[in-house]
């Protein structure tokens, strides 16, 4: 894997990570590993922190308010909130 060391030119994290919940639409919502296994197969030029990132921007968007974090440690949108 070739460490990416220039500008990103992918989507935001947090647009990524709402796309990837909709589009997995798991019913106990999608976790981590879910998550992250979509965007890199969806999305080119991941950062090699991806890992990191990818939990960062997850916290941030459930501080927000944006998704849920299920009692199963998944990901979810508020129920009726999908919107991207």
């Amino acid at each position: 894997m070739k460490l990416q060391t220039e500008i990103p030119d992918h989507r935001p994290y947090s647009f990524m990570i709402r796309r990837a919940i909709e589009e997995l639409n798991q019913t106990k919502g999608s976790s981590n590993e879910a998550v992250s296994k979509f965007t890199m197969e969806n999305y080119q030029h991941i950062p090699f922190a991806h890992e990191v990132l990818l939990s960062n921007h997850l916290q941030k968007l459930c501080d927000r308010g944006e998704i849920v974090i299920t009692n199963d440690v998944n990901y979810a949108f508020e129920q009726g909130d999908s919107s991207l």
